[in-house]
């Protein structure tokens, strides 16, 4: 498994760095324009960004590095550019006997999460959460910030069938390079009323000027939905409850529907949901005598700001290697595995034959970094 995640897929704990080839190495010039002999100087680079940039760019100029990386593999010199340099041929050298690895996204601890977990998510939808962006990655430059929540994929909501979870198998199996476009609600908070609680009833939305967005109208509401905007409240309840600007995405945990969404506003404010609602499913037993209480409930959103970002995957950063736990799918194992045996043959054989790069990581993982603003 060590050897295999040097090279293999992405999404995981750390599930994410997004790579933009626009950092410039300690001259200014730009990685992409610098000579082979120029990027493995940068190898051993003060700044980690430098560092890790060269790596990248070494690695997409393909077998044609062999030759200098031999040499200067063989002239000896710090851990950190060895290491690196049997990092970028053994990339090489999988990708062309396998393909290349799978994409990169830029955040930690990516999880799914549905409306039990954030009330701003759309019952029957769901979400990805992350705790924390990495910094300097294009998901940084993106603009993702921690609170976000990415609930859509290249235009198509999550659902109960496509799972947020979902794109990250799909980021899995792209290869680094890839644009995607996520959908993402920042801020805003999820409010849940219940009939009977806080002064909500029903009867508040009459008399209300309401009007019924659908997702073209505001990206806010699920494709395929509309959802209630509230502009002025009738009755100015003392608990304020219902406020000017929420936006009403369900009511009994019931998406409104694009067609009709006044009506079923009506049948809701009428109580009409009570009465259908175990006559679908067989588990309300009409003989119980506790029957079970109805509340009529609406879920809000309030406030918040949709944002479709852009987005180029990238390549597993070496740092990150330590933390990625899933390998490419596409691929049986024991080609995998027959293919890691050769490469040890071929590095022994023609690079390493005193074994001078040992298979340990380098202790210190970010080798004489300095502070972000100096990386």
């Amino acid at each position: 498994m060590s050897q295999v995640t040097q090279w293999l897929i992405p999404i995981s704990i750390l599930s994410g760095l997004a790579w933009v080839a626009q950092t410039r190495a300690d001259d200014g010039t730009d990685a992409t324009e610098r000579s082979v002999e120029q990027l493995i100087q940068d190898l051993g680079a003060v700044r980690w960004l430098v560092r890790e940039d060269a790596t990248t760019a070494l690695i997409r100029r393909g077998p044609d590095c062999y030759g200098p990386l031999r040499q200067a593999f063989r002239e000896g010199g710090r851990y950190e550019v060895r290491r690196r340099i049997r990092q970028i041929v053994k990339d090489i050298y999988l990708t062309e006997a396998l393909g290349p690895g799978g994409a990169f996204l830029g955040v930690s601890q990516p999880e799914k999460v549905t409306m039990s977990d954030d009330a701003r998510i759309p019952v029957g939808r769901s979400a990805l959460a992350f705790q924390h962006v990495v910094p300097e990655t294009a998901a940084d430059r993106a603009g993702l910030r921690r609170g976000d929540l990415i609930i859509s994929l290249n235009g198509r909501w999550s659902s109960r069938e496509y799972p947020a979870d979902r794109f990250l198998k799909w980021m899995a199996n792209q290869t680094p390079g890839t644009t995607c476009r996520l959908g993402i609600l920042r801020g805003g908070e999820g409010v849940r009323l219940t009939e009977g609680k806080g002064g909500f009833t029903p009867s508040l939305l009459t008399g209300a000027d309401l009007t019924f967005p659908r997702h073209q109208d505001d990206p806010r509401v699920p494709t395929g939905h509309a959802a209630i905007l509230v502009q002025r409240v009738a009755v100015d309840s003392a608990e304020n409850v219902l406020k000017a600007g929420d936006l009403i995405l369900a009511l009994d945990d019931r998406l409104i529907p694009a067609e009709h969404p006044q009506a079923f506003l009506a049948k809701w404010q009428r109580g009409d949901f009570e009465a259908d609602r175990f006559a679908s499913d067989g588990e309300y037993d009409e003989d119980e005598t506790d029957e079970p209480d109805y509340a009529a409930t609406a879920q809000i959103l309030r406030g918040g700001e949709w944002h479709e970002i852009e987005v180029y995957l990238g390549r597993t950063p070496a740092w990150a290697v330590r933390n990625v736990a899933q390998l490419r799918s596409d691929i049986a194992p024991a080609v995998i595995d027959q293919t890691l045996v050769s490469f040890t043959a071929w590095w022994r054989g023609g690079l390493d034959s005193n074994g001078s790069a040992p298979e340990q990581r380098d202790g210190a993982g970010r080798w004489r970094l300095k502070p972000r603003r100096g990386w």
